[in-house]
């Protein structure tokens, strides 16, 4: 009995260290990415990247333990030298995630995001 209950804790408390989404930001342009700033949509949450070359990635989960427990999006704000794009992408219900990932591919002339159901 103590093992079962002892295994179900543990499951319960791993479960709740993944609770939020990782971002992977691709920079397929020929520019520099100065910064990278994501927020929820209630901006409980943010995440800022920067310094991201041509040809390069970088990864950081965005913690959602704090967001409110209703509908919202994401904010992504990608700055370059002498542009800053903004866009509201993605989706999360009650405060949680839906998605395990989100991939943000940035290009000279636009940004596609792929998305990775849980």
């Amino acid at each position: 009995m103590k093992r079962t209950l002892t295994i179900l804790i543990l499951s319960l408390v791993s479960c709740d260290s993944k609770y939020g989404v990782e971002f992977i930001v691709r920079n397929k342009s020929t520019v520099t990415i100065d910064s990278v700033r994501i927020t929820t949509s209630d901006k409980r949450s943010t995440i800022k990247l920067i310094d991201i070359m041509p040809g390069q990635e970088k990864r950081e989960f965005l913690s959602m333990r704090e967001v409110l427990k209703v509908d919202g999006d994401y904010h992504v704000e990608i700055n370059t030298p002498g542009v800053t794009k903004i866009n509201n992408i993605g989706y999360y219900t009650n405060g949680a995630p839906i998605d395990e990932n989100i991939d943000i591919h940035y290009f000279d002339d636009s940004v596609k995001c792929d998305f990775k159901l849980r």
